[in-house]
């Protein structure tokens, strides 16, 4: 029996180093398999290929061993750690006041993170299959950024932003349960974390393991029946670190916050923003959240978001925030900053503006940083918001049928939220929030990477995709009713890339294909959406 868990062992280890081989993108790469592959026939040759490849991947997984057996049946599922924020959303209040707060932190607080024993995210390749990505040098800091916001009357919502590759729901729980007690003391209503997505910081989600080695390692503990801290997992100082440092910032924000104006401002950012995959739609802007503190001696606080893949250095041995640190830089006179990853399935930084040939890849990440930071201090034209604070979040269960996500899974590597249905299939639960600022702004709470033409329309026919449907959903925009709307991405989960049902291609031509939980995450994802505003308005 050992050893026949082995071979099965051995050849998922192989199935999965050739499925991620086979992909020629990258988050900073273009591809359009509608103007590269133009013959149908090849196609529905990629497409038989994958399901071939996702079949046998499949069968080896369920042979294999697995941590699955830890995971509840659907029917018992029970929800900790969520916040749901409130039941229906109000109206304007003549006592309400915009208070805000801000608190910081460093991930790399007293941590010697050269010494071999912590690796970088975001980058695959076989050879860092096998090797990982060490730390050998810090080119900057990497760290979590958290405000608080309330109107006063219907509780405060708290936000941390880390500087990271991506942050599971089984990790946010954990942080939330450790604030849950000063939360609950303090009238705090929603805790929402999400990261911005940086290619060249510690690993904190799984996949800048040694991946190969993980992999054989923890399917053989597994069949071995050995004890479960022999698995090879993400680094536990630096989790615990992070665990404590953003829970110090978000008190911080909370015991900070003070009554003022709160603004809405953008400044166009196109000729910064580059798209890699059709439908070429996005928020061309950077968007600010101004709060001007009515102590004239207090710091205003900017809350920032756009749309931009951080993927600089992704093959590199040096940590660095990327540019939104450097953003950070140029504006940290003027506010304290809080930059928020927004929706960018397939948007990456077009530095052909701001770098010279003679410069080096920090010099390119610093000069591009900065001039978003100029960007942002030149908007003058703003809107004042009215003092009504709306927020609400709800859990939702979208099918896993990428077997890559399971497999990881289930060895132990992505301590994702899973929940187990008959015939060995799973469900990912995960939670979408919306919150509305001053009745006019909307804010989707997105658990993942998302494709903005979901947010703002434009998604392709059925004549424009390989699946031949078409995507018949509303914008979240339209669905929400407001006059403007953002997206907080990768908060409070990584549930992969998202984008239409209708255009899905095939991994062996697209980066994204490999990163999605299903076929139907888009659509799951929308009806989750469609549900949370239908009952809070």
């Amino acid at each position: 029996m050992h050893t026949s868990r082995k071979i099965c062992a051995l050849l998922l280890v192989f199935v999965l180093t050739f499925s991620v081989c086979t992909v020629p993108a990258s988050a900073a790469s273009k591809l359009d398999p509608t103007e590269s592959v133009s013959s149908l026939i090849l196609s529905k040759v990629y497409t038989g290929l994958e399901k071939m490849l996702f079949a046998l991947l499949r069968g080896v997984d369920v042979l294999c061993p697995g941590e699955d057996s830890k995971w509840v049946k659907k029917e018992n599922y029970v929800s900790e750690n969520f916040y749901p924020g409130e039941e229906r959303f109000a109206q304007q209040s003549d006592t309400a006041r915009w208070s805000v707060g801000y608190g910081e932190g460093s991930l790399l607080d007293g941590l010697d993170v050269t010494n071999g024993e912590y690796l970088l995210a975001g980058s695959l390749g076989l050879d860092l299959m096998f090797s990982g990505r060490p730390v050998r040098t810090v080119a900057d800091d990497q760290r979590v950024r958290a405000f608080a916001v309330s109107d006063g009357e219907s509780g405060t919502a708290v936000f941390a932003v880390l500087d990271a590759f991506g942050l599971t729901r089984g990790d946010v729980q954990k942080i939330r349960a450790q604030f849950a007690d000063y939360a609950q003391k303090h009238g705090v209503i929603s805790v929402n974390v999400s990261v911005l997505h940086q290619h060249a910081c510690i690993d904190t989600l799984g996949l800048g393991l040694k991946i190969i080695p993980a992999l054989l390692n923890n399917l053989l503990v597994h069949a071995l029946h050995l004890n479960d801290s022999r698995l090879i997992r993400l680094n536990v100082d630096f989790m615990e670190n992070l665990y404590r440092q953003t829970v110090d910032a978000m008190q911080e924000a909370v015991d900070s916050m003070q009554t003022g104006t709160l603004y809405y401002g953008t400044a166009d950012a196109s000729d910064y923003i580059y798209d890699k995959r059709t439908p070429y739609v996005y928020d061309h802007n950077i968007n600010r959240l101004r709060f001007v503190p009515d102590d004239p001696s207090a710091k205003e606080t900017w809350i920032c978001s756009a749309g931009i893949h951080c993927v600089a250095l992704a093959r590199e041995n040096t940590l660095t925030a990327d540019f939104p640190y450097y953003i950070e830089q140029e504006v940290k006179d003027s506010a304290n900053l809080v930059y928020v990853q927004g929706a960018q399935l397939a948007l990456t930084a077009d530095k052909s503006k701001t770098n010279t040939p003679d410069m080096t890849a920090m010099e390119g990440v610093e000069a591009y940083g900065r001039r978003l930071g100029q960007l942002i201090k030149s908007i003058e034209k703003e809107e004042e918001l009215e003092p009504v604070l709306n927020i609400a979040s709800t859990e939702f269960f979208a099918d896993v049928d990428n077997p890559i996500h399971i497999a990881a899974a289930r060895q132990g590597i992505l301590s994702s939220t899973v929940v187990r249905l008959p015939w060995h299939r799973y469900q990912l639960v995960t939670e979408v929030g919306y919150m509305e600022l001053g009745g006019a702004l909307g804010v989707l709470l997105m658990p993942g990477e998302l494709a903005p033409e979901i947010l703002y329309g434009g998604a392709q026919t059925a004549q424009e995709t390989w699946t031949g449907e078409d995507w018949n959903y509303a914008p979240l925009e339209q669905t929400a009713g407001c006059e403007k709307m953002i997206c907080f991405g990768l908060c409070n989960d990584q549930m992969g890339y998202t984008q239409p049902d209708n255009e899905y291609r095939s991994m062996f031509t697209e980066n994204e294909e490999v990163n999605i939980l299903s076929h139907t995450s888009g659509s799951a994802l929308v009806q989750a959406f469609e549900a949370l505003i239908a009952a809070v308005k």
